[in-house]
């Protein structure tokens, strides 16, 4: 079965489907509503979703079908008029999770019968189909998450977390079992021998499959000493006009969040405006419309320190991707996957972070000893980037996402790298909390990063510079002043 392409769109009354079907026969086409559960079927398109509000059918149903364009277009009422039906734009987070043993069957029949990169891809794919075969039981709960509790994040007071405040994750399963996991949530294993001989050249964690996440923290640091380089940062702090440039362009994300604040302040004499206002940067592309269709939704059962690690996780990897998209003024080049890459220490060395200072050391570090620009203030700049991605909530959030998906998975060496985490991201990212994200970002915005935290003697190169610097536009040396 093929699934549509679909948007969902909603007035007062009326939820308003439109899924494009080429070539069906409209007299066959089925629709099932029951509550909250949309069916669809006409072959050899079948479409269900989990819906936030219940439907209805009361005879005011409409229906039509363009056959020249092949969309279906259906006007269903809501059971309650008035309800607003929250994130219809978050297609994966609609599309039903249940799945079946034949899902699984041609899963591992992929794998079994592809080869080269298809066969790492189907691999990867099947590896992590044991422990999706596991999980209906508890996915298909109806009890909410403990980011699910809150009715609407928009509403109440900030959710206020100490994100500074250090959390152990939990302990790594006893040797011979299984062997190191890592990855998104902890939950692959065993593909070291496939990540080395396809992207080598951005990893740099040894041993990934006997490793712990004491030994691939001692080996980022030990990787990013050696790679610092004393001069390449004296020369961009001296030659830095291309970089000051850099550091003074705006994303469209800053352009964006002033315009929300404008939006969302209250006139002189009136009351503050309510719900959350939108912005045209928050809605999703026909292209990443796309990217949300063929995402596998699903639910992770994890634990309140893990969380904690993939909110910070998304810090490290928003960094490389704002560092990426500041330094090429928006326009993804060759490098970027690289780029990337290189700079999260969560998918070049699959680090995890305990606190905020952890996760930032890690960002300026990186940013310090491996891209083409080395230069301290450009690095807090992009961690302004990162917190204005945070403020904007989800849907900037999983925007950043998909772009990073798309960049990595047209990559021959990065696009494993999005298997074991950006694709889980991607996902989870739907079901994740907005005020956990601006309590993230409040608390990033307020955190004052220096030279001193890198461990590199940084002031004391750029006073060295400076003074060398001085003595070079002297026109007169010391001879010259005694004459």
């Amino acid at each position: 079965m093929l699934t549509p392409r679909f948007v969902l769109t909603q007035t007062d009354d009326f939820v308003e489907f439109s899924l494009q079907c080429l070539l069906i026969k409209a007299q066959e086409v089925e629709i099932d509503v029951d509550g909250s559960e949309f069916k669809f079927f006409a072959h050899p398109y079948f479409l269900r979703l989990s819906l936030p509000g219940r439907l209805i059918e009361d005879g005011r149903e409409r229906s039509s079908y363009d056959i020249d364009k092949g969309i279906v277009s259906l006007k269903i009422p809501k059971e309650t008029a008035g309800e607003h039906f929250a994130d219809l734009d978050m297609l994966t987070k609609l599309m039903d999770i249940r799945g079946g043993p034949a899902d699984a069957k041609s899963a591992a029949e992929a794998a079994a019968s592809a080869s080269g990169p298809a066969a790492v891809l189907a691999a990867l794919g099947a590896r992590a189909a044991p422990q999706s075969a596991r999980a209906p039981l508890i996915q298909e709960q109806d009890a909410p998450s403990a980011l699910d509790m809150q009715p609407n994040d928009q509403d109440g007071e900030e959710e206020e977390i100490d994100w500074s405040f250090p959390q152990m994750l939990p302990p790594e399963p006893l040797e011979g079992l299984n062997g190191a996991k890592y990855g998104f949530n902890n939950q692959y294993s065993g593909y070291a021998q496939t990540l080395y001989q396809v992207a080598t050249e951005v990893l740099d964690v040894v041993d990934l499959d006997t490793s712990t996440p004491e030994s691939r923290r001692a080996g980022r640091i030990a990787f990013e000493d050696e790679k610092f380089d004393d001069d390449y940062y004296i020369s961009d702090f001296l030659n830095d006009e291309e970089i000051q440039r850099l550091i003074r362009f705006k994303p469209e994300s800053w352009r964006a969040l002033r315009e929300i604040q404008a939006q969302s302040a209250p006139e002189a004499g009136q009351e503050k405006p309510q719900g959350a206002p939108f912005h045209p940067f928050l809605e999703f592309s026909a292209q990443e419309q796309d990217q949300l269709r063929k995402l596998s939704n699903r639910r992770y059962l994890i634990d309140p320190p893990m969380e904690h690690a993939l909110y910070l996780g998304l810090v490290d990897i928003l960094f490389g991707h704002c560092y990426n998209l500041r330094t090429t003024e928006g326009e993804p080049t060759v490098e970027s996957a690289w780029t990337i890459c290189k700079l999260s220490g969560t998918l070049s060395c699959f680090d995890t972070f305990s606190d905020l200072q952890d996760v930032v050391t890690c960002c300026l570090r990186r940013s310090l000893a491996y891209p083409l620009y080395r230069h301290f203030e450009l690095s807090a700049r992009v961690l302004e980037d990162v917190v204005i991605l945070l403020k904007l909530g989800r849907r900037a959030v999983l925007k950043a996402l998909l772009q990073i998906k798309r960049l990595l998975d047209r990559d021959e060496v990065t696009f494993v790298l999005d298997r074991v985490w950006i694709t889980d991201y991607c996902v989870w990212i739907q079901q994740a909390s907005d005020k956990r994200l601006r309590s993230l970002a409040s608390q990033l915005h307020r955190f004052e990063a220096t030279r001193e935290m890198v461990g590199w003697p940084l002031s004391e190169l750029e006073a060295l510079a400076s003074e060398d610097m001085r003595e070079k536009q002297d026109p007169f040396d010391d001879d010259v002043a005694m004459d």
